[in-house]
């Protein structure tokens, strides 16, 4: 036989292979296809990104003392800030504890998690689009190029604890900016000039 005619035998067989491994995967039944939790119109199941004991840093935007505490009435554990910026560790376990015991703190903005992870592990988007930083706070003391923008922005509770900030300073004979102080006093509905009045001469009527 010439090697022109095993060449051709090779070939064939080669064919007859190639149909034959087509039939074989076209008799395999198929594995069906995994579906997505979203495809069966379930939520998909939500990982826990920060473990119970990861420290979270969380800071005070109030200008006076503010306690925090695990449990009511002061029980558990407490955490003391003794002013405006100060900066405290806590487990993030003790800071939910600490939100479900200080809702209202919290939802005014009166301390600040400076963990993004927090945040977006508990989906508080909507709540911290309405709380100023530290940093945007004393844009506004500072009266920057944004401080009314920043202000308007402002939740209710973070404008009134802005508003204290300048009675204090004009209680205290510190200076400020009047028209800013009138702008503030507008926005926010607290009149500042009749409240340092109020604290100054506290027996006139």
């Amino acid at each position: 036989m010439s090697p022109l005619d095993d060449a051709e035998k090779i070939a064939q067989l080669e064919r007859q292979l190639a149909e034959l491994s087509k039939l074989v995967m076209a008799s395999k039944p198929k594995e069906p296809k995994k579906r997505t939790p979203k495809e069966f119109g379930e939520k998909p199941v939500k990982t826990t990104v920060l473990a119970p004991n990861t420290y979270v840093k969380v800071m005070s935007l109030v200008h006076n003392p503010l306690n925090l505490s695990t449990r009511q009435h002061g029980k558990g554990k407490t955490f003391r800030f003794e002013e405006f910026g100060v900066i405290k560790p806590m487990f993030y376990s003790e800071l939910l504890e600490v939100i479900e015991n200080h809702p209202n703190f919290f939802n005014a903005g009166y301390f600040y998690i400076l963990d993004g992870r927090v945040i977006e592990e508990n989906n508080w988007h909507e709540i911290y689009s309405k709380i100023l930083t530290k940093e945007q706070m004393e844009m506004i003391f500072e009266n920057s190029s944004n401080a009314i923008a920043l202000f308007t922005g402002a939740n209710e509770k973070q404008q009134k604890l802005i508003s204290d900030y300048f009675i204090d300073r004009m209680v205290n004979n510190l200076p400020v900016d009047r028209n800013l102080v009138a702008e503030l006093s507008k926005i926010s509905g607290i009149d500042i000039n009749k409240r340092v009045e109020a604290i100054s001469s506290p027996n006139q009527k």
